[in-house]
């Protein structure tokens, strides 16, 4: 992450960087500050976060649509279901799993993959619009050397989401389908 970092810096670079060179071709003149500006900051660290994590997931949910069975994609197709339909009956409930599973580790890796960015381009700037739960304990722990606090965030951020791991195995997990 911390080379994906610096591969965005550049990107982002508000003189040089490839962005603003585009946003200048489609006749863009004013270059927003990606990680300067309050509202851009968190969209653009995500998106280095997502690039890293593009390619694992797009080839996981790839394996999981090429083990579909066509037999009953083409049942469906005689039957006459429409595209819509096919995908809703057949494609998602058997898909349902390894959505399920990239979703929930998207979520988990997404927690600890975001704070070198953080660390590396804006320090939780700017006016802490980057700022986040892990970035905050590491704050407290490090920068502050309150271990008190930084103890106290760790468990409100263990607590917080093992709530929402929860609450999401409660929704979603019913409507998985798995084969046996």
């Amino acid at each position: 992450l911390a080379v994906y970092s610096v591969i965005f810096l550049w990107l982002y670079n508000p003189v040089i960087g490839l962005v603003t060179i585009f946003l200048h071709h489609i006749g863009l003149r004013a270059t927003p500050g990606f990680l300067t500006d309050y509202n851009l900051v968190i969209y653009s660290l995500s998106a280095i976060v997502g690039w890293k994590l593009f390619g694992y997931n797009f080839i996981v949910l790839l394996a999981s649509l090429l083990n579909v069975p066509l037999d009953q994609i083409n049942a469906a197709k005689i039957d006459g279901a429409s595209s819509w339909q096919i995908f809703l009956h057949i494609i998602l409930p058997q898909t349902s799993s390894t959505i399920f599973f990239v979703l929930f580790m998207t979520i988990v890796l997404n927690i600890q993959y975001i704070f070198v960015p953080i660390q590396m381009l804006t320090n939780g700037g700017p006016d802490y619009a980057s700022t986040n739960l892990v970035y905050l304990i590491y704050q407290y722990g490090f920068n502050f050397f309150q271990s008190g606090k930084a103890a106290a965030c760790s468990i409100f951020t263990l607590v917080i989401f093992t709530i929402f791991i929860l609450a999401l195995f409660k929704i979603i997990e019913k409507k998985v389908y798995y084969e046996s």
